[in-house]
């Protein structure tokens, strides 16, 4: 979906405000408790999640605004939702918790460079971060009654602001805005960093807004 000019894809993000904030961050809340539940199984041990921080700001802010380094390689996690509302979902995570990760899987570390990870080491990644934006997605649900079904993931390793770059070439869709829930995860006194994005179009993104807070949320 495309359509509008810069203006009126921007005006949507200057409507949002700290209780529009606070309830993406209490979903996130939400999410990353069936995520700590859900990988507990997983791994066959226990996990707790950090608080949410939850965070937005538009496609152009988000190198400055939610990566820490725009360069730094990160494997990415991606799938897309269909039902009532369509959207891309995507789960970053750095070498430093992915060498961790391996470390309580296997063992052992990927050391350096990323693209040398396993394709079952791969895989596995992908369940992990599927099962965080699965769970993510679930809880908007829950909040929303907004039914949304992710598609199967796959999993890329670049820089973050690349991963995002292709995901707007590859899509013909107007993504401005990008919501983003980072959560940290212990486990065996080992910490994960991850970061949970989501990328709503302009309609996407109002129909949440206004299941959450009523139709003339914007004028709240």
């Amino acid at each position: 979906m495309t359509g509008g000019t810069p203006e009126d894809r921007h005006e949507i993000l200057t409507k949002l405000h700290a209780d529009h904030l606070d309830a993406l961050q209490e979903i996130g809340n939400i999410g990353a408790g069936h995520s700590a539940t859900a990988l507990s199984q997983l791994l066959n041990r226990r996990v707790d999640m950090s608080v949410p921080r939850a965070a937005i700001c538009s496609i152009e802010e988000f190198s400055t605004k939610i990566l820490s380094d725009p360069e730094e390689p990160l494997v990415a996690v991606i799938s897309e939702t269909s039902g009532d509302v369509a959207m891309h979902l995507v789960g970053l995570f750095d070498l430093a918790s992915i060498n961790r990760l391996m470390w309580i899987i296997r063992k052992q570390k990927v050391e350096d460079n990323l693209m040398e990870i396993s394709t079952i080491d791969r895989s596995f990644i992908c369940e992990i971060g599927s099962i965080l934006l699965l769970h993510y997605v679930s809880a908007i649900t829950e909040f929303t009654d907004l039914l949304m079904f992710p598609q199967v993931p796959s999993i890329a390793i670049d820089m973050g602001k690349a991963i995002l770059d292709s995901i707007l070439l590859l899509n013909a869709v107007d993504y401005n805005t990008v919501l983003s829930i980072e959560v940290d995860i212990f486990t065996d006194n080992v910490q994960l960093n991850s970061t949970m994005v989501m990328l709503p179009d302009r309609h996407t993104l109002n129909r949440i807004m206004s299941q959450l807070f009523s139709e003339g949320w914007a004028q709240e």
